[in-house]
């Protein structure tokens, strides 16, 4: 799944492998935890930011 990520719910994003090397998205959206069912990356992470 490529291209960019949507926000499909309150605090819950789905697909868009565009932004995997862009901690600032991650920052910006107060993303913290992510799970990754690709190919591009298959782990899971958690941040402390």
């Amino acid at each position: 799944m490529g291209g960019a990520p949507s926000l499909i719910l309150p605090n819950l994003w789905l697909g868009g492998q565009d932004v995997l090397d862009s901690p600032e998205f991650f920052v910006k959206n107060n993303i913290t935890c992510v799970l990754s069912l690709g190919p591009a990356v298959s782990i899971s992470i958690c941040l402390t930011l």
